[in-house]
């Protein structure tokens, strides 16, 4: 299996551009930024042509890939997954987050008068949102 990415130029090719050809990434890769944990979707074919894709939180590409191989084939859908030259494609995205907003904070927030006019902009907006009209009588 191998893995493609876009080899960045070296300072002699210009720094901070991308080379368009695409190589195999070294054994110790490693995802974009530190060493932080990454959500990966890892997506791979079968030897059917069926592709599969899975989910994976890791710290490198090739334990991106590792894991997404070991969960691709622990399911009992998923066909024999060819070796060689089959491309196993990891796409990193930013881990989402979640934010917890009260009822009452909220409504106290929309009933809310005045303010800066980005506020009262922002409160019309989701007054709109709801069907309650957009005005902010007091300003």
């Amino acid at each position: 299996m191998s893995i493609m990415a876009v080899a960045p130029k070296t300072p002699a090719q210009g720094a901070g551009s991308f080379d368009t050809q695409r190589r195999i990434k070294s054994e110790y890769a490693t995802l974009p930024a530190a060493m932080s944990l990454r959500l990966c979707r890892v997506t791979v074919c079968d030897m059917e042509g069926v592709k599969h894709s899975v989910e994976v939180t890791a710290s490198t590409l090739y334990e991106a890939v590792a894991l997404g191989l070991v969960a691709i084939r622990e399911q009992d859908w998923a066909g024999e997954i060819a070796e060689g030259l089959n491309t196993v494609d990891v796409s990193v995205t930013t881990v989402p987050v979640m934010h917890s907003v009260r009822m009452q904070d909220f409504n106290k927030w929309l009933s809310r008068k005045g303010g800066t006019p980005n506020d009262i902009s922002q409160r019309s907006h989701i007054r709109q949102i709801l069907g309650q009209g957009g005005n902010d009588a007091s300003g």
